[in-house]
């Protein structure tokens, strides 16, 4: 049986434990579950939650990288239930570096004066994952002068 099946059929509860057992186990069609329990608007939250929780940690695969990208650039703009879209962008300090558009989303958020301070801190928090230190430099470099994120600026350029 595949552990979509076995998804689908589980309670809520059963199906946040679920997802949290993947981090530990390898299914063939795991990353399609993911996926597929990230894109759900009407899934539980605490399940997509989960599912997050795994992409912000895992060995994400060559094969299901872009795809995987696609999708969460997609909720980090789009994305309505709050957790969830906090959880998106914690995910994706483990994706900044394999997606432009995902990079340069974070680096506008971060930059916004109107964004909720807790989606600007893990948008920073992924900034501070980006492997081109020149690229990080610059980014942390423009929020010298922003009056919440200037002190973590100085503090990450030394």
């Amino acid at each position: 049986m595949k552990i979509k099946e076995i998804y689908k059929s589980q309670d809520d509860d059963e199906k946040v434990e679920l997802i949290n057992s993947l981090n530990f186990n390898d299914y063939e069609d795991k990353w399609d579950l993911i996926l597929e329990v990230i894109q759900d608007e009407n899934e539980y939250d605490l399940a997509r939650i989960e599912a997050f929780k795994v992409i912000e940690i895992a060995n994400i695969p060559e094969i299901i990288l872009d795809r995987l990208c696609d999708v969460v650039i997609n909720l980090l703009k789009n994305e309505n239930d709050y957790d969830v879209k906090n959880y998106a962008f914690i995910a994706s300090r483990n994706l900044i570096n394999n997606s432009i558009e995902i990079k340069n989303y974070i680096e506008k958020i971060v930059l916004s004066k109107e964004e909720d301070i807790d989606i600007k801190h893990n948008a920073y928090s992924a900034i501070l994952k980006i492997k081109d230190q020149a690229e990080k430099t610059k980014i942390l470099n423009s929020l010298l002068d922003d009056e919440v994120f200037s002190k973590y600026a100085k503090k990450d350029l030394n």
